[in-house]
């Protein structure tokens, strides 16, 4: 699908801060900037692009045509197997990305900016059977936070296979130490991308770089037509970098006003991550913030809305954004915030991840494979956020029928040699499964599947065998399954690698048991929210 920039609704509005555009004014020398007749009648001169090297400090460079080439670009050289990409992320490297690999995999970013462990990051990893890439927007965009360059060294160097592409089109804006720049020099899969679009303001000229190894970016660069960077782009761009101080000074203002309009938003109740780009994102609903674009549109000024209630204000423009605080003053910040702050960490969803897939192997190998299905919330999670878990659970829900008892059980001594311990619930009407570690404490562990026996009741609708999920006044979920609307089970994939069991037509299970649950998110001890948020890892 063509990335487009929605021209028709830009014109409409003389203020746009919907796409992390220079805000600022050029330099003199740059507004004064005379391209002869006999440049536009030449193909570039190579020259030129070694004293743009030299004015920027980084020899190991290649340029592009502006930063997606350069992402579609090593995107090809790397291509054909498995990638990663920290989600939410660029919706055009999306693309690129899933048309260079046979296989793209989301990985689920803390919206509220709490750091992505090496841990994590390597569990993601090595959860997969091979994974050819990893894609990461540092800073984040859609969302403006941070992975630590210590993270991403620590996992570039645990796993040399995997080339670790970090996309920095917003590091001028970032604090000191957030580049990764250092790790290309030192790493043969570490490639950095970097754009004169954002800070420097040359996003019509179209310039972009790929900072790697001089190993790695001598094959790289064999992809490029060097005539493919025109000389206008080039000598704007040494003609910027010679006026740092200028750009530094809107950068610092664009960061100032980042900050102080994120505070503001939090003070009012608003949930906005810790941005270290030049824009604030709000995290909100999907109608609150189609409210907001639509208003700020009305007052003259763009501001983009992105999938999950994600609202994104470029900063720099001093005039727009007070019009924008006025929009925010005005509108309430909708209950999601409770459902953010409950996010399940990165190490518990991997932990979880191996646990289940583990549970799974053993059920296949011992015929069990096709004796149970995706229950209640996890089945909610798979349908509803892309293959996986609601983004603040903690565990996993199966079914299976109450005369399939006798036969989990005696998948127990299999289970135990795999490191996993069958237990029944204190309540002893239904079965956990969790880790041998700390196997004598009766309670079960943080980290753990439910296991839930189903049997007909007198209308033939099969029921949870505990009694606390059938009886009205218990106040719990009532999940029952139509028996044409459960059987016969169909096989599909959780988080795109364990294979997984779900009702013959799962949209009817929804729709019978939690109407509404495609725009609903439910939190046990927290607000009801409008909201079908992102997808989780």
């Amino acid at each position: 699908m063509p990335y487009t920039l929605g021209w028709e609704d830009r014109r409409s509005a003389p203020i746009r801060l919907d796409l992390n555009e220079f805000q600022g004014s050029h330099c003199a020398a740059l507004k004064s900037l005379q391209i002869g007749a006999d440049v536009a009648a030449s193909y570039p001169d190579p020259a030129e692009q070694d004293r743009l090297r030299d004015i920027l400090g980084i020899q190991n460079c290649t340029f592009t045509p502006g930063s997606d080439h350069a992402i579609d670009l090593v995107a090809k050289w790397v291509g054909g197997g498995h990638a990663l990409v920290a989600a939410p992320t660029y919706d055009y490297a999306l693309d690129i990305l899933g048309t260079a690999f046979t296989r793209v995999t989301e990985l689920q970013l803390d919206p509220l900016g709490r750091e992505m462990s090496t841990e994590a990051l390597s569990k993601a990893i090595a959860f997969y059977d091979q994974v050819d890439a990893v894609y990461l927007v540092n800073p984040s965009n859609p969302l403006g936070t941070v992975i630590p360059p210590k993270t991403i060294e620590h996992a570039a160097a645990a796993n040399p296979q995997t080339v670790f592409i970090v996309d920095e089109a917003y590091i001028e804006y970032a604090d000191e130490g957030t580049s990764c720049l250092d790790l290309a020099n030192r790493f043969t899969n570490v490639i950095i991308l970097r754009t004169f679009s954002k800070a420097w303001g040359l996003a019509g000229v179209r310039l972009g770089y790929v900072v790697a190894h001089p190993l790695i970016l001598d094959q790289v660069s064999d992809a490029i037509n060097e005539k493919d960077v025109t000389t206008v782009a080039v000598r704007a761009a040494c003609t910027v970098l010679e006026h740092r101080d200028h750009y530094d000074a809107l950068v610092r203002e664009a960061c100032r006003q980042r900050d102080d309009l994120a505070a503001e938003l939090r003070d009012a109740g608003w949930t906005v991550p810790p941005s270290r780009a030049n824009f604030v994102t709000v995290i909100a609903d999907d109608h609150t913030a189609r409210r907001v674009r639509d208003v700020c549109k009305h007052r003259g000024v763009m501001v983009r809305t992105k999938p999950y209630g994600l609202i994104r204000v470029t900063t720099g423009h001093a005039a727009g954004l007070e019009i924008v605080r006025e929009v925010f003053r005005e509108l309430q910040p909708p209950a999601m915030c409770g459902v953010v702050q409950r996010f399940t960490s990165k190490e518990t969803v991997w932990d979880l991840k191996l646990l289940f897939k583990t549970l799974v192997f053993v059920m296949q190998v011992n015929g069990f494979g096709r004796c149970w299905w995706l229950d209640s919330g996890s089945l909610l999670g798979w349908a509803r956020h892309g293959g996986g878990i609601i983004p603040w659970d903690d565990d996993v829900d199966i079914g299976i029928l109450e005369e399939n008892i006798d036969k989990l059980v005696a998948l127990r001594p299999d289970l135990e040699s795999a490191g996993l311990r069958l237990k029944l619930n204190r309540t002893e009407a239904y079965w956990q499964v969790d880790t041998l570690v700390g196997s004598d404490d009766p309670v079960t562990g943080p980290l753990h599947v439910d296991i839930f026996p189903f049997r007909k009741n007198v209308d033939g609708v099969l029921v949870n065998v505990d009694p606390r999920f059938v009886e009205p006044e218990a106040g719990m979920a009532n999940f029952k399954y139509r028996p044409d609307d459960l059987f016969p089970l169909q096989w599909a994939l959780w988080h795109d690698q364990t294979p997984i069991n779900t009702p013959a037509d799962t949209h009817a299970v929804l729709d019978t048991n939690l109407p509404g649950w495609a725009e609903m998110a439910v939190l046990k001890d927290g607000p009801t929210v409008e909201a079908s948020y992102w997808h989780a890892a």
